[in-house]
């Protein structure tokens, strides 16, 4: 019983982690926050999920991440009042769960918060042998409380 606690627990605050922006400005929207495309994924199989498939809260790549790294604001990008939502496509080796490329597929509008979105998102890892893309949305926006920001895939 200790053990299952333990594990729904790190689960939780892998997913609470995920959810609450970690740097100034620069966040991500849970799964089924906003209307329109959001996160997918593509798994060893080849089958394309989206995270509107999924009860809230159980989608199985947010699940199977097992390192994150939210993209830094620049500060000259936040003095200028820079900011955007964008989408990017992460290609994962299925033998490692690390991140062989990232693509924006959707701009942010700025050149700067799409090249740090793409660098904290070469970080990432998945448990390996599950997924091949995850498509991750990420939002800047000024004005958050904390200092960072992590990317959520959201529906």
């Amino acid at each position: 019983m200790r053990a299952g606690r333990r594990h729904r627990t790190k689960r939780y605050l892998l997913v609470a982690t995920l959810q609450c922006a970690l740097f100034t400005g620069c966040q991500t929207l849970p799964p089924q926050a906003t209307p329109g495309p959001g996160s997918t994924a593509v798994d060893a199989a080849g089958v394309q999920h989206s995270a509107t498939d999924y009860p809230k809260g159980q989608v199985p790549w947010l699940q199977d991440l097992l390192h994150t790294l939210g993209p830094q604001y620049p500060d000259q990008e936040r003095a200028l009042h820079h900011e955007g939502a964008g989408r990017f496509r992460v290609k994962l080796d299925l033998r490692s769960g690390t991140v062989v490329s990232v693509s924006v597929l959707q701009s942010t509008g700025f050149k700067a918060l799409d090249e740090c979105a793409v660098v904290a998102l070469a970080r990432w890892r998945w448990k390996p042998g599950r997924w091949k893309a995850v498509d991750i949305p990420v939002r800047y926006r000024i004005g958050s409380p904390s200092a960072g920001g992590t990317p959520l895939p959201n529906s």
